[in-house]
This record gives C-alpha cells, sequence and structure tokens, in this order.
C-alpha cells in the first residue's frame, strides 16, 4: 500500500512555499523501531555496557575502546550486531540507551530535544510522533499526511 506524503520543506519568499512530495511504501517502518529478537538482545547484554546518563555503549571485549559505534548518512549512531563475523543487524544508539534504561523497546519514534543526533543522553531523549517531530526540524515548517482512497 502506498501513500502520499506532502512535506512542506521552506519558504522561498513570503508568497512562495516550497512543496515536495514523496511517496513512501510502509511509513510504520519508518518511524517505528522494530524490537530485536531475544537472542539479540541477549547478545548485547553480552557484549556491550550501555550508559544512559552517559548516552554511550563500550564493548565489553575492547575495554580501552571509550566508545562504539559509528555516525551513518542522516546523522544518527548505529552499531551493528555480528554473528558469524557478518553484520546481521544495524541499531542505533538511540533505541538501545532507551531499552537500556526503561527496560522496554521504543513503541514509538524518539526524539532529540536539542536536535543533536548524536547525543544520546538519556534525558536528551523523549517520546515523540512523526508530526512533532517532524515540527521540531529547523527546516520544517508543517508536515501534511494527506489519506488516499484505497
Amino acid at each position: 500500500m502506498q501513500r502520499l506524503r506532502w512535506v512542506i520543506v521552506g519558504v522561498h519568499s513570503a508568497s512562495t512555499t516550497i512543496i515536495r512530495s514523496q511517496t513512501i511504501c510502509n511509513m510504520h517502518s519508518i518511524f517505528i523501531p522494530k524490537k530485536p529478537e531475544d537472542e539479540e538482545l541477549l547478545a548485547i547484554r553480552h557484549r556491550w555496557i550501555i550508559h544512559p546518563e552517559l548516552g554511550i555503549i563500550k564493548s565489553k571485549a575492547k575495554v580501552k575502546i571509550k566508545e562504539i559505534g559509528y555516525v551513518g548518512s542522516e546523522g544518527y549512531v548505529y552499531l551493528g550486531l555480528n554473528r558469524k563475523g557478518k553484520t546481521q543487524r544495524l541499531l542505533r544508539r538511540t533505541h538501545l540507551v532507551w531499552w537500556e534504561h526503561y527496560g522496554e523497546w521504543p513503541k514509538q519514534l524518539i526524539d532529540h530535544e536539542n536536535r543533536n543526533r548524536t547525543d544520546d543522553r538519556i534525558l536528551n531523549l523523549k517520546l515523540s510522533t512523526p508530526l512533532l517531530n517532524g515540527q521540531n526540524k529547523s527546516n520544517a515548517i508543517a508536515l501534511k499526511i494527506p489519506k488516499l482512497d484505497s
């Protein structure tokens, strides 16, 4: 099922608004992080030390390394969960910090209050909706998702 989403991305002048349309196949998977399997969560606990108050994750095997993860193209920090030498799954550090602090996987979008996507301290994270998160972006003016008749 495809949906059309209209996003106002900026104002060109006092009388002109720049509007861009996007087709999205599965919006649910974009905004809600998929919970890892129980086996994966056990592997995370076994391999990593998660510090929610600092917003960092350390490897139990490599104690000299201050923190692990890499910044992806959209600015979030990711960690790869490996199995048999291959990356099985990429996880956002934001979701892991939330899970460690609250004891449950986030069921909706997590927003950074200071808009810094690499600042994953638990005090900087809050649950949000796609609409509120879109309005929080510095360039976004509004986010409107019209329903299409099937």
